[in-house]
């Protein structure tokens, strides 16, 4: 099944005719302007991290005390960080993993609280009267369901627990996540935001602007339209090779 990496990162046919201005110079330029601290950035040693299962465990540990209202300490405790390991592995490994890949080095343990405690002081830091991790979008065609990070208030936030700077295939994959709710007739984020709490950098911005500027004028509205529809033909038509 086709998913929102898959179409952030492929598809640049369907990208460059809708948003023909989303450029390399442009996401320099995304970067350089406009881009906060909001966190201590965290120092990376030399030990060997497997940064894609502390970056999810992170990121589900921060959406348990978040929402949940557990306590920072309780769902780091041994006998039930173990529980959200489990669930984790079964995410990004598909299942295709043994007893040895749910052990924590001290180093895996140390940093995956790090970034849980940077992605909980940054919502801390915006100070919203609404925040919930997970939001839900409505697939479109053969477009799935899909589930964002976060949102908090009228914005929407993708999390990017990575060393290397914001992409363009990060924007995308919260485009398409707008994309899909413009469909349900609800606007409910005129913002968004690309977040990594492993720089503790922030970059938010208004949606309707920053299609205006990369589309050459045109609307969300038209914009998003445009996408989905395309991607639902394109897809449709690889699917039967």
């Amino acid at each position: 099944m086709i998913n929102e990496r898959d179409l952030a990162e492929k598809f640049s046919a369907i990208w460059k005719e809708n948003l023909p201005l989303l450029t390399p110079s442009y996401i320099r330029f995304f970067n350089e302007i406009n881009t906060m601290k909001v966190n201590e950035a965290i120092y990376e040693g030399d030990n060997e991290i497997r940064y894609d299962m502390v970056s999810q465990l992170a990121f589900n540990c921060a959406n348990l005390i978040h929402d949940k209202k557990l306590s920072f300490e309780e769902v780091f405790k041994e006998e039930k960080l173990s529980i959200y390991i489990l669930k984790t592995a079964k995410e990004i490994w598909n299942n295709k993993f043994d007893e040895s890949h749910l052990k924590l080095s001290k180093d895996e343990y140390f940093d995956t609280k790090k970034v849980c405690k940077n992605i909980l002081d940054f919502i801390k830091t915006i100070n919203g009267k609404e925040s919930l991790f997970k939001p839900q979008f409505k697939g479109y065609g053969l477009i799935p369901d899909l589930e964002g990070d976060l949102y908090i208030d009228d914005t929407l936030i993708e999390i990017k627990t990575v060393k290397r700077n914001f992409r363009s295939s990060d924007l995308k994959q919260l485009f398409i996540y707008l994309a899909l709710q413009q469909m349900t007739g609800d606007i409910k984020w005129k913002n968004a935001g690309l977040y990594n709490p492993r720089k503790g950098l922030y970059h938010k911005f208004n949606v309707r602007n920053i299609i205006y500027d990369i589309s050459g004028g045109k609307s969300t509205t038209e914009v998003f339209k445009n996408i989905l529809d395309s991607f639902t033909r394109d897809v449709n038509f690889d699917s039967r090779f």
